[in-house]
């Protein structure tokens, strides 16, 4: 069922999960602050519990209270890839990220997806927990119609004139003061060492 930014906004207020367009597929998020509507982004995609979800932002500044520090090269990454296909996983501030969100790991991922109806999204509701819209380990969600076969016609998904691209986002770790792929998506490793020195990034 398509909705606007407003109506979206109201549900996620409320407590309810809303698939959102980004540049890479949908995606599936609720209000970090709404533990019920976590549980149900992990219950509509039948995730296992130990696998953590992440959190959309849009702006870098909003990554501060989340993390225990900034590593080393993190600034480049988010000058150069957000918004954009681009994962970063910072070690958590375990008192302000949910458990749930986090699976209870002490990291935690962040990602500035580049659409603009998401962005306006989350401008107006801050952070929001999210994960691919699918069920696990199936295909996700690249258009409102894959959405609604997955979860329903009634199920709420934002509109969008975005056409995601279906490739996933890179994701980076950031442990024991190195850079590492987690997964390779749309963002390269030779785009990354363009960045990033060898004393801090493993390849």
């Amino acid at each position: 069922m398509k909705i606007n930014s407003t109506e979206a906004y109201r549900k996620i207020k409320q407590g309810g999960v809303v698939a959102i367009p980004t540049d890479t597929v949908y995606g599936l998020v609720a209000s970090i602050e709404k533990n019920e509507a976590i549980k149900e982004i992990y219950h509509l995609k039948n995730r296992p519990l130990h696998k953590p979800l992440i959190i959309l932002i849009s702006d870098p500044e909003e990554i501060l209270p989340f993390i225990k520090t900034l590593p080393e090269g993190a600034d480049l990454l988010i000058k150069h890839f957000w918004p954009g296909a681009l994962t970063l996983i910072f070690s958590a501030n375990q008192l302000s990220v949910p458990s749930m969100i986090r699976a209870d790991l002490p990291s935690i991922g962040f990602r500035i997806p580049n659409c603009i109806e998401t962005l306006n999204l989350l401008k107006m509701t801050g952070p929001l927990a999210s994960s691919s819209c699918n069920i696990s380990d199936e295909k996700a969600a690249t258009s409102l119609q894959d959405a609604e076969k997955i979860f329903g016609k009634s199920f709420p998904v934002l509109e969008s004139s975005i056409i995601p691209t279906g490739q996933a986002s890179t994701i980076l770790l950031y442990k024991k003061n190195r850079w590492r792929i987690e997964r390779e998506g749309a963002i390269s490793q030779q785009m990354l060492k363009s960045l990033l020195t060898p004393n801090n990034f493993n390849r």
